[in-house]
């Protein structure tokens, strides 16, 4: 049945109102090629994350940011040949909350291939899931007494056109413009 069309029914027309010529075929199953899925496409999504420590300072703040966006670049899900990584990581935002509490966000644009095509809505939840687990916290054993008790968790992930809740940082561009 893959390649080829198949009649699910017929009408006939009723002896006392015959039509200009015969129906045959009134609905068909299957299609005369097979169908390709788009085996890959993109999502955007945003994750939001907090900055915790005393006193925060950009000096001591920057260098485990930057730490946080490789591991957020070197993420790779591989399973049941699903594959994602992320193709862009970008749209820095910020907002220094308290001198002890810093929230921030970042977009990141995924490259996604999976065999049953954009259909498999189970990509986004391990996504989704695995983006709200990323942390990153000083270890005992590292000799950086200036980082010590900073830590980045993430609070909040969302795809584009999903409804984002929680505290996320307030974006300036519409600052004064009467939103």
């Amino acid at each position: 049945m893959k390649h080829e069309i198949q009649n699910v029914f017929t009408v006939t027309p009723l002896p006392d109102d015959p039509p200009k010529g015969e129906i045959n075929i009134v609905a068909s199953i299957g299609a005369p090629e097979t169908i390709t899925l788009n085996k890959s496409f993109e999502l955007f999504m945003q994750v939001a994350f907090e900055v915790r420590g005393k006193n925060l300072d950009s000096r001591q703040v920057n260098p485990l940011l930057e730490k946080f966006r490789e591991q957020l670049k070197d993420y790779r899900l591989e399973e049941d040949g699903i594959k994602a990584w992320p193709k862009r990581v970008d749209e820095f935002e910020w907002e220094l909350v308290g001198t002890d509490l810093l929230i921030c966000s970042q977009n990141i644009l995924w490259n996604i291939y999976s065999p049953r095509g954009i259909s498999g809505g189970r990509i986004q939840i391990r996504l989704l899931r695995d983006m709200r687990k990323m942390k990153l916290e000083k270890k005992e054993d590292e000799e950086d007494s200036e980082n010590e008790g900073i830590s980045i968790y993430t609070t909040q992930a969302v795809f584009q056109g999903s409804q984002r809740c929680g505290r996320w940082p307030k974006d300036e561009r519409f600052a004064g413009a009467g939103f």
